[in-house]
């Protein structure tokens, strides 16, 4: 009898945990890359024209809890508030003061 394991042999099937939520910009890549795989997957299947877009919503609204909430509150109007945007907590700053 063999025996089967659920689990995935050491480095096959892991996959890579997603970065602390915070208002840096891997963080701020990840949430959207959740948020747009539930409410629009044609927006992220060309990685080319992803991370493009990526950069100019970054440019435009990362790095702050203003922007960040005025991101979330422009998508939620664009796609309905079903789902919501995670907007980091301003003490998960990674910006020096």
């Amino acid at each position: 009898m063999s025996s089967n394991s659920a689990a995935a042999p050491s480095g096959e099937g892991a996959r890579k945990s997603p970065p602390p939520v915070s208002l840096g910009k891997p963080s701020l890549r990840h949430r959207l890359e959740s948020y747009y795989s539930l409410v629009s997957p044609p927006s992220i299947a060309d990685p080319a024209k992803w991370r493009s877009n990526f950069e100019s919503i970054y440019e435009k609204y990362g790095g702050s809890v203003d922007g960040e909430t005025k991101l979330a509150r422009k998508l939620a109007k664009k796609y309905g508030g079903r789902v919501m945007l995670l907007v980091a907590p301003p003490h998960r700053s990674t910006a020096k003061r």
